[in-house]
Protein backbone atom coordinates (compact mmCIF):
# COMPACT_ATOMS: atom_id res chain seq x y z
CA UNK A 1 0.00 0.00 0.00
CA UNK A 2 2.74 2.43 0.73
CA UNK A 3 4.61 1.55 -2.39
CA UNK A 4 0.77 2.29 -4.14
CA UNK A 5 0.74 5.45 -2.64
CA UNK A 6 4.47 6.53 -3.62
CA UNK A 7 4.09 5.84 -6.91
CA UNK A 8 0.66 7.99 -7.02
CA UNK A 9 2.25 10.88 -5.10
CA UNK A 10 5.72 10.69 -6.79
CA UNK A 11 4.96 9.39 -10.38
CA UNK A 12 0.91 10.15 -11.70
CA UNK A 13 0.99 13.33 -9.59
CA UNK A 14 4.74 14.66 -9.98
CA UNK A 15 4.98 15.79 -6.57
CA UNK A 16 8.67 15.45 -6.18
CA UNK A 17 9.03 17.69 -3.07
CA UNK A 18 8.58 16.42 0.76
CA UNK A 19 5.50 15.62 1.79
CA UNK A 20 3.62 15.63 5.12
CA UNK A 21 1.98 12.46 5.85
CA UNK A 22 -0.70 11.79 7.94
CA UNK A 23 -2.27 8.09 8.72
CA UNK A 24 -4.71 6.92 11.31
CA UNK A 25 -5.15 3.87 12.63
CA UNK A 26 -3.79 1.40 9.64
CA UNK A 27 -3.54 4.41 7.87
CA UNK A 28 -0.85 4.98 10.06
CA UNK A 29 0.59 1.50 9.65
CA UNK A 30 1.24 2.41 5.92
CA UNK A 31 2.36 5.87 6.72
CA UNK A 32 4.98 4.43 8.43
CA UNK A 33 5.98 1.60 5.70
CA UNK A 34 5.89 4.99 3.31
CA UNK A 35 8.73 6.83 5.43
CA UNK A 36 10.49 3.92 5.98
CA UNK A 37 10.80 2.91 2.17
CA UNK A 38 10.92 6.91 0.89
CA UNK A 39 12.15 9.18 4.14
CA UNK A 40 14.15 11.54 1.39
CA UNK A 41 10.41 12.19 0.03
CA UNK A 42 8.93 13.07 3.65
CA UNK A 43 9.00 16.47 5.28
CA UNK A 44 6.92 14.69 8.51
CA UNK A 45 5.25 11.53 9.27
CA UNK A 46 2.02 12.02 11.59
CA UNK A 47 -0.09 8.99 12.91
CA UNK A 48 -1.15 7.09 15.35
CA UNK A 49 -4.59 5.25 17.14
CA UNK A 50 -2.71 1.70 16.37
CA UNK A 51 -0.38 -0.39 17.91
CA UNK A 52 2.35 -0.94 15.20
CA UNK A 53 3.07 -4.12 14.01
CA UNK A 54 6.85 -4.64 15.21
CA UNK A 55 6.36 -2.96 18.39
CA UNK A 56 5.94 -4.48 22.08
CA UNK A 57 2.92 -1.92 21.88
CA UNK A 58 1.51 -4.36 19.01
CA UNK A 59 2.43 -8.01 20.60
CA UNK A 60 0.26 -6.80 23.75
CA UNK A 61 -2.61 -5.68 21.77
CA UNK A 62 -2.98 -8.15 19.97
CA UNK A 63 -3.30 -10.72 23.09
CA UNK A 64 -5.85 -8.35 24.58
CA UNK A 65 -9.71 -9.57 24.73
CA UNK A 66 -10.98 -6.21 24.11
CA UNK A 67 -8.68 -6.45 20.62
CA UNK A 68 -10.32 -9.43 19.98
CA UNK A 69 -10.79 -8.43 16.12
CA UNK A 70 -7.06 -8.92 15.43
CA UNK A 71 -6.89 -12.35 15.91
CA UNK A 72 -10.59 -12.94 14.89
CA UNK A 73 -9.98 -11.66 11.30
CA UNK A 74 -7.22 -14.09 10.98
CA UNK A 75 -9.33 -16.88 11.46
CA UNK A 76 -8.55 -19.76 8.86
CA UNK A 77 -11.44 -20.87 6.29
CA UNK A 78 -13.41 -17.61 6.26
CA UNK A 79 -14.52 -17.92 9.20
CA UNK A 80 -14.90 -14.11 10.05
CA UNK A 81 -16.76 -12.80 7.48
CA UNK A 82 -18.79 -16.03 7.14
CA UNK A 83 -20.22 -15.62 10.87
CA UNK A 84 -20.17 -11.33 10.04
CA UNK A 85 -21.59 -11.34 6.66
CA UNK A 86 -25.50 -10.06 6.99
CA UNK A 87 -24.69 -8.73 10.08
CA UNK A 88 -22.28 -5.56 9.05
CA UNK A 89 -24.28 -3.38 10.90
CA UNK A 90 -24.63 -4.69 14.01
CA UNK A 91 -20.40 -5.51 14.13
CA UNK A 92 -19.38 -2.10 12.92
CA UNK A 93 -21.16 -0.33 15.45
CA UNK A 94 -19.60 -2.58 18.10
CA UNK A 95 -16.49 -1.01 17.50
CA UNK A 96 -17.95 2.58 16.33
CA UNK A 97 -20.13 2.75 19.95
CA UNK A 98 -17.15 1.18 21.86
CA UNK A 99 -13.90 2.83 20.52
CA UNK A 100 -15.98 6.71 20.61
CA UNK A 101 -15.85 9.32 23.17
CA UNK A 102 -18.48 11.43 21.12
CA UNK A 103 -20.95 9.46 20.46
CA UNK A 104 -22.33 12.09 17.76
CA UNK A 105 -19.79 11.68 15.65
CA UNK A 106 -20.20 8.45 13.68
CA UNK A 107 -24.34 8.80 12.80
CA UNK A 108 -26.94 6.32 12.12
CA UNK A 109 -26.34 7.47 8.05
CA UNK A 110 -22.76 6.99 8.31
CA UNK A 111 -23.36 3.52 9.91
CA UNK A 112 -25.27 2.45 7.26
CA UNK A 113 -23.17 3.53 4.46
CA UNK A 114 -20.36 1.51 6.19
CA UNK A 115 -22.58 -1.18 6.41
CA UNK A 116 -23.44 -1.43 2.68
CA UNK A 117 -19.98 -0.93 1.82
CA UNK A 118 -18.87 -4.02 3.46
CA UNK A 119 -21.52 -6.06 2.52
CA UNK A 120 -20.85 -6.00 -1.06
CA UNK A 121 -19.31 -8.85 -2.22
CA UNK A 122 -15.72 -10.16 -1.16
CA UNK A 123 -15.28 -6.53 0.65
CA UNK A 124 -15.70 -8.37 4.31
CA UNK A 125 -12.91 -10.76 3.03
CA UNK A 126 -11.12 -7.89 1.56
CA UNK A 127 -10.87 -5.86 4.77
CA UNK A 128 -10.24 -8.76 7.09
CA UNK A 129 -7.22 -9.80 4.91
CA UNK A 130 -5.35 -7.32 6.10
CA UNK A 131 -5.15 -8.22 9.71
CA UNK A 132 -3.33 -11.01 8.23
CA UNK A 133 -1.09 -8.86 6.63
CA UNK A 134 0.26 -7.50 10.10
CA UNK A 135 2.41 -10.31 10.58
CA UNK A 136 4.44 -10.20 7.49
CA UNK A 137 4.05 -5.95 8.16
CA UNK A 138 6.43 -7.19 11.52
CA UNK A 139 8.69 -8.95 10.04
CA UNK A 140 9.08 -5.99 7.17
CA UNK A 141 8.85 -3.02 10.51
CA UNK A 142 11.35 -5.27 12.04
CA UNK A 143 14.15 -6.13 8.86
CA UNK A 144 13.98 -2.16 8.27
CA UNK A 145 15.14 -1.63 11.79
CA UNK A 146 17.72 -3.77 12.12
CA UNK A 147 19.12 -2.95 8.53
CA UNK A 148 18.36 1.03 8.34
CA UNK A 149 18.16 1.71 12.17
CA UNK A 150 15.68 4.04 13.75
CA UNK A 151 13.74 6.55 11.47
CA UNK A 152 15.01 9.85 12.02
CA UNK A 153 12.38 11.98 9.92
CA UNK A 154 10.09 14.21 12.60
CA UNK A 155 7.46 12.49 13.65
CA UNK A 156 4.13 13.04 15.63
CA UNK A 157 1.92 10.19 17.55
CA UNK A 158 -1.62 11.25 17.84
CA UNK A 159 -4.24 9.99 20.16
CA UNK A 160 -7.32 10.59 21.34
CA UNK A 161 -7.24 12.15 24.75
CA UNK A 162 -10.07 9.15 25.80
CA UNK A 163 -8.49 6.50 23.78
CA UNK A 164 -6.32 3.75 25.48
CA UNK A 165 -3.60 3.79 22.75
CA UNK A 166 -2.49 7.24 24.12
CA UNK A 167 -0.75 5.29 27.36
CA UNK A 168 0.96 3.26 24.93
CA UNK A 169 2.28 6.28 22.56
CA UNK A 170 5.39 7.32 23.81
CA UNK A 171 6.81 3.73 24.71
CA UNK A 172 6.33 2.85 21.14
CA UNK A 173 7.86 5.87 19.06
CA UNK A 174 10.57 5.75 21.18
CA UNK A 175 11.20 1.66 19.54
CA UNK A 176 11.47 2.90 15.84
CA UNK A 177 12.06 6.87 15.60
CA UNK A 178 15.20 8.43 16.71
CA UNK A 179 14.71 12.03 15.58
CA UNK A 180 12.94 14.62 16.77
CA UNK A 181 9.47 12.84 18.26
CA UNK A 182 6.20 14.38 19.94
CA UNK A 183 3.54 12.43 21.42
CA UNK A 184 0.28 14.60 21.39
CA UNK A 185 -3.36 14.20 22.54
CA UNK A 186 -7.28 15.47 20.83
CA UNK A 187 -9.19 16.77 23.43
CA UNK A 188 -12.87 15.66 24.14
CA UNK A 189 -11.74 12.27 21.52
CA UNK A 190 -10.91 8.71 21.53
CA UNK A 191 -9.89 6.21 18.60
CA UNK A 192 -12.13 8.24 15.70
CA UNK A 193 -10.04 11.62 16.26
CA UNK A 194 -11.01 13.51 12.92
CA UNK A 195 -14.58 12.34 13.40
CA UNK A 196 -14.94 13.08 16.89
CA UNK A 197 -12.84 16.37 17.15
CA UNK A 198 -12.04 17.50 13.89
CA UNK A 199 -11.19 21.28 14.77
CA UNK A 200 -9.10 19.94 17.41
CA UNK A 201 -7.66 17.40 15.01
CA UNK A 202 -6.46 19.91 12.05
CA UNK A 203 -5.44 22.55 14.76
CA UNK A 204 -3.05 19.84 16.24
CA UNK A 205 -1.59 18.78 12.46
CA UNK A 206 -1.13 22.04 11.38
CA UNK A 207 0.83 23.14 14.38
CA UNK A 208 3.07 19.66 13.55
CA UNK A 209 3.60 20.88 10.28
CA UNK A 210 4.30 24.25 9.91
CA UNK A 211 7.58 23.42 12.16
CA UNK A 212 8.69 21.56 9.33
CA UNK A 213 8.37 23.94 5.73
CA UNK A 214 8.73 21.11 2.68
CA UNK A 215 11.83 21.39 0.66
CA UNK A 216 11.56 21.61 -2.71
Amino acid sequence: MARDLFTLVYDHLGIASEIHLVGHDIGGMIAHAYVSLYPQHVASVIWGECPLPGTSSYEANKRMPEQFHFLFHCAPDDLAPSLVSGREKMYLNHFFSKLSFNANAISLSDLEYYALQYSQPGALRCAFEVYRAFEEDTRENLESLRLKGKCMRPVLILSGAESRHASEAQEMVTEVYGGHMQVATVEDSAHYIAEENPEGFVRVVSEFVSKYPKEV
